[in-house]
């Protein structure tokens, strides 16, 4: 009786501990409150995706993007197509998380289990399906469960904390592995940590001769990415093409969508991230050979976390800080370390300084952030049961085509340079370039990729066109390469709530022919005259990062370059330019700024007088080219397009 009694409650307190690990878990991870269309770039591609998953379009060939035909669970959006794959994607994962941290916190002490819960939904803002990379974090955490699993099995017999084989181990393992799979088809760069993660699990057990596992975190993933890959109405034969075509989206990233943050908040982080590995070496519980393999993937998904927060540092850098504070929690279930609590109280330390430095709300939105990620699945639940879902969905589509103003345009339709969501909220229909949104189109390749569409078969009927460029890009380098191709083979038909309205000329599907005007190298600095070409001129750029540079850019990512443009009228003008986006080409003169001066293009010369460039120079951001080749090529080409009468 008496061995009996003290058991009760420790077993009641597990029961409870789990459920609510569980609940916390499939509440953060499935979408029961799905966000709407709505206007937006983001929101766009959300809803973008979705229905190119609906309408049977093949990522990867038809359609290359940083995100996957499973999106929507990432983005939290609702398509009544495709609502099935986000909830049973969702809740695949939620299982696997789930049995991950039941193996992982087993036997662990009860206050950093609900610890975690409370983490998982303070920070993951799961009731507010607008924050996308919110999710980014709660991604990247699961390869370091697995990671730690691995870890704690490694362990000598001896160790307490060791989890032990037996014949269901393989089953597990598989089941485990399996999510690795699913992770690339909603966002492609996760690639990365799930390769480097299995990679090292792999690497470990080949060490300890475990063939039943190698095989299973071998083929679990891949046999994911096959089921799901098809069950999105994905062809197989555009899967590799899928991987093969995240690699310029993924390398290019860096560059163009770089963003100027606080160098205090990236010098916390890595004083946190330098703690954290501390923890991982300086534990005497385990051999050293575990120890390598555990800081090698932690440092694997602190240097994912410090890409992912700090690359483009505005309120992306909370993915840097949650990620810190869920590596130190989960940390907590395998290392007994005696400055642990330090290191974790400094990871919540850096949390609240990033989350208040770009999140509008006070400190108190925390709390009401734990309660409403249990509150709005409920209620999204209930609002599913009654079949809501679909009214509010055909509510949005209203809305949006309305605000759009696109009427019915006969035959396909795409649009530049994003709103997907007021195209497709219009009822048209609608034929999408490869990279949908031309900011994305940031190298060469993927903006000779949509080029290629404009001049393939597939070119849509119609364009509706808008200058929307982000990061005070210069407006032309927005798929760049295409305008020469719009320009000649398409005409104006109109200008509408700023949108260019264009119509495909019939049986014109070729380029322009381009006059050299100019080839040679230049500095970085140098004032570099352009002639009168008496019409529109079109540049290309060949600026190359050093050995440094690339090394910088891997690590972190290189300092901008800008391009000062002076008018005839002897006005200056500043932009940003991406090294990768200005190789294939863009028109520098007359300078585009806005919608109606491109819909001018299309017009005689004389419209475009107080818009033609006089002179360029070009340089970093500020000043310093350390990282960059301080020389580079200029090729300058007449566009030989006669304007419509």
């Amino acid at each position: 009786m008496t061995s009996k009694a003290p058991g009760k409650p420790h077993w009641l307190r597990e029961v409870l501990l789990a459920g609510a690990l569980l609940v916390t878990i499939l509440a953060v991870f499935i979408p029961l409150s799905p966000s709407m269309p709505k206007a937006g770039l983001d929101t766009s591609w959300a809803y973008a995706t979705n229905e190119a998953v609906a309408h049977g379009i093949d990522f990867g060939k038809e359609l290359i993007f940083t995100f996957g035909p499973y999106s929507s669970i990432y983005s939290r959006s609702y398509h009544p197509a495709t609502d099935h794959l986000m909830i049973y994607g969702s809740l695949f994962l939620a299982l696997g998380y789930a049995l991950g941290l039941w193996v992982l916190t087993r036997n662990r002490p009860p206050h950093w289990k609900i610890a975690f819960c409370v983490i998982l939904a303070a920070t993951m803002v799961s009731w507010d399906p607008q924050l996308f990379f919110f999710r980014d974090s709660l991604l990247f955490s699961y390869p370091l469960i697995l990671a730690l699993i691995v870890y704690r099995y490694t362990l000598p017999d001896s160790s307490k904390e060791k989890i032990s084989y037996s014949r269901w181990t393989p089953l597990f393992a598989a089941f485990l592995s399996a999510p690795l799979g699913l992770m690339p088809l909603i966002k492609g760069s996760t690639i990365m940590i799930c390769a480097a993660v299995a990679g090292l699990c792999i690497l470990m057990f080949l060490a300890r001769k475990e063939w039943k596992l190698i095989a299973a975190a071998v083929l679990a993933p891949l046999v994911t990415i096959a089921a799901f890959w098809l069950w999105a109405n994905q062809s197989l034969e555009a899967l590799p093409y899928y991987f093969v075509n995240m690699a310029p989206i993924v390398s290019g990233y860096t560059e163009a969508m770089a963003k100027s943050g606080s160098h205090t908040e990236v010098f916390l982080y890595i004083l946190v991230a330098l703690g954290i590995l501390y923890l991982v070496l300086t534990t005497d519980t385990s051999p050293y050979r575990s120890r390598i393999f555990c800081a090698l993937a932690v440092s694997a998904f602190l240097f994912i976390a410090f890409k992912g927060g700090f690359v483009r540092h505005d309120t992306h850098a909370i993915i840097a800080s949650t990620s810190a504070l869920l590596a130190v929690a989960l940390l907590a279930f395998v290392l007994q370390h005696r400055h642990l609590i330090v290191v974790f109280l400094l990871s919540v330390m850096l949390w609240g300084f990033i989350y208040k430095s770009h999140v509008e709300a006070p400190f108190s939105n925390v709390l009401k952030d734990v309660v409403r990620t249990y509150v709005y699945p409920y209620n999204g639940l209930k609002l599913r049961l009654s079949g809501g879902l679909l009214g509010q969905f055909e509510n949005s589509l209203a809305l949006l085509k309305a605000e759009g103003g696109i009427p019915p345009l006969e035959g396909t339709t795409d649009i530049y340079s994003y709103n997907q969501a007021y195209l497709l909220a219009s009822g048209n229909k609608w034929s999408p370039r490869p990279i949908l949104q031309s900011y994305s189109a940031y190298t060469q390749k993927l903006a000779l990729e949509n080029e290629a569409h404009l001049l393939s078969d597939s070119a849509p009927d119609n364009v509706i066109f808008r200058v929307e460029p982000p990061d005070r890009r210069l407006p032309s380098l927005e798929d760049g390469v295409s305008w020469p191709v719009l320009i000649k083979n398409y005409s104006l038909s109109r200008v509408a709530n700023d949108f260019v309205y264009l119509r495909k000329k019939s049986g014109r599907n070729t380029r322009p022919a381009l006059i050299e005007l100019h080839e040679g190298e230049h500095r970085f600095g140098e004032t570099i005259l352009l002639p009168d070409a008496k019409g529109p001129i079109y540049a290309k750029l060949g600026i190359k990062l050093n050995l440094l540079g690339r090394l910088v850019s891997f690590l972190y990512k290189p300092n901008q370059l800008e391009i000062n443009i002076e008018l005839t009228d002897g006005s200056r003008k500043n932009f940003r330019i991406i090294s990768s986006m200005t190789e294939s080409g863009f028109v520098i003169s007359p300078l585009v700024e806005n919608s109606t001066e491109f819909a001018l293009l299309y017009g005689e010369r004389r419209y475009w007088d107080n818009k033609i460039v006089k002179s360029i120079q070009i340089g970093p951001r500020n000043g310093v080219s350390a990282l960059w080749n301080s020389d580079f090529t200029l090729n300058l080409l007449k566009l030989n397009v006669e304007p419509d009468q």
